[in-house]
């Protein structure tokens, strides 16, 4: 049972983050992007399957996730999307390594991966240039185009957009049969199960706020439900984090809320149910969180 929550813990600390860091790059350039950050974006377009491809070769689990979501956002090519996804190693690499493969083998492996993945970006990106079946649409105005078609009102802050997000994550999951991914879209914001508990600014329509607050309301949390709620407490940019950190990072950027302590609260309850379940301490199976407290 602790190796479960252990792998749980790990692979979902891992995700998030990189799905976090997509969405927050697009909202990002809709919102700080100077004419520096634009003309980079601009040049280095044609250039995306080479850099896709260089990237991608790095064993980081969601990167291919990320790179999935910067495409729909229609801030990186289909070419680069391709070279991420058949240069990412993911697993490859711890398995060849346990299973001692020579150097030789995996660095050859990692080389072949690389120019396949760049090869390929490079001429689906010329095929669909050729046929011309897709308007070129710069980066920034893409994801400008997104919020305003979606109506997410996200002007008024990349974080207090996130309710419509919230929902519209649900609606796609369950567009797609994926029942319980739709849940923890729905959960994984809300330790207080009240929608009123968030400082998502309430840009949604009366109806998704009503089955919103109804779910909430209703549901039982699972241990998954609780379990990514409190991975989303253990980590920031800079890696695994005390509770106490990631409490205050947040709270001294967007102040103190009526549900705050109430938030923590809760969030510290899920931590004691899942030590009592293994039988010690969530912070011994983060590597190097002692670090937190120096960065």
């Amino acid at each position: 049972m602790i190796d479960v929550i252990k792998d749980t813990l790990f692979d979902s600390i891992k995700l998030l983050p990189f799905l976090f860091l997509a969405y927050l790059l697009m909202e990002y350039l809709e919102h700080k992007t100077g004419n520096k950050t634009k003309g980079i974006v601009k040049k280095s377009g044609k250039l995306g399957p080479l850099w896709g491809g260089i990237i991608g070769i790095f064993p980081q689990c969601g990167f291919s996730a990320a790179a999935a979501n910067l495409y729909a956002g229609k801030i990186i090519t289909m070419g680069t999307l391709i070279a991420v996804f058949l240069s990412t190693s993911d697993e490859m690499l711890p398995i060849l390594i346990s299973e001692a493969a020579p150097a030789s083998l995996i660095l050859k492996i990692l080389a072949i991966k690389l120019v396949v993945g760049i090869i390929a970006g490079f001429i689906i990106d010329l095929v669909i240039n050729v046929i011309g079946k897709t308007k070129k649409v710069e980066p920034e105005e893409a994801v400008g185009h997104m919020c305003e078609h979606d109506h997410c009102d996200c002007e008024h802050g990349i974080f207090k957009s996130a309710l419509k997000h919230t929902i519209d994550g649900y609606d796609y999951a369950m567009s797609k049969g994926w029942k319980e991914v739709a849940k923890v879209c729905l959960t994984h914001s809300f330790p207080i199960k009240d929608i009123e508990a968030d400082i998502a600014k309430k840009d949604i329509t009366e109806e998704q706020y009503q089955f919103m607050k109804h779910y909430l309301e209703n549901i039982d949390y699972d241990d998954y439900d609780k379990l990514i709620i409190l991975c989303d407490a253990l980590a920031d940019k800079q890696g695994f984090c005390i509770l106490e950190k990631r409490f205050i990072d947040t709270t001294r950027r967007y102040g103190i809320y009526p549900f705050t302590v109430e938030r923590w609260n809760q969030t510290y309850n899920y931590k004691a149910y899942f030590e009592e379940m293994i039988g010690t301490s969530i912070y011994t199976l983060l590597p190097n969180i002692e670090s937190c407290i120096f960065k």
